[in-house]
């Protein structure tokens, strides 16, 4: 089976509507997840939940970056809606997969052009093994989600 991804970022902005619900499938008669007014309904036995970099250095006061987008995350509850899906997601037994992004001391995974990558090489933001590169408490794996390693951009 193919499983449908959801991708939620929190690097910039975080897409605004989100409505889950309960509601039966005429079809399938099981749970589903409604993305919009439309009919466009998931099984959420075929649903995956992809949570990119909800880590303590955006999300939480203290991380390098989190200045950076408390405007962003403040203005779209970026965070508490976040956890409503999340919280959604393990209710209805969707797979669950979280996306952190880690560099070891020194950053030498990022090499020539850093791009978007620029301030966080020169700030040494998501170090691995530190407090900053931890996914934040309120978006913390449980058992039975899947965690992505080796993700560097």
């Amino acid at each position: 089976m193919m499983l449908n991804f959801i991708l939620l970022a929190i690097l910039l902005e975080l897409v605004t509507g989100f409505a889950p619900t309960n509601k039966p499938s005429v079809v399938s008669r099981k749970n589903s997840l409604s993305m919009s007014s439309e009919e466009n309904l998931l099984d959420p036995s075929e649903t995956a939940f992809v949570f990119i970099e909800f880590q303590n250095e955006f999300t939480t006061p203290g991380g390098k970056l989190y200045e950076a987008v408390e405007e962003t995350l403040v203005k779209f509850n970026t965070l508490p809606n976040a956890m409503k899906v999340l919280n959604f997601a393990r209710d209805t037994n969707s797979l669950v997969i979280h996306c952190p992004i880690e560099f070891e001391p020194g950053h030498k995974e990022i090499s020539g052009e850093y791009g978007i990558l620029e301030n966080v090489k020169s700030s040494e933001a998501f170090t691995a093994n530190t407090w900053n590169s931890q996914i934040c408490v309120q978006m913390a794996p449980r058992q039975g989600d899947l965690t992505v390693k080796g993700k560097t951009g």
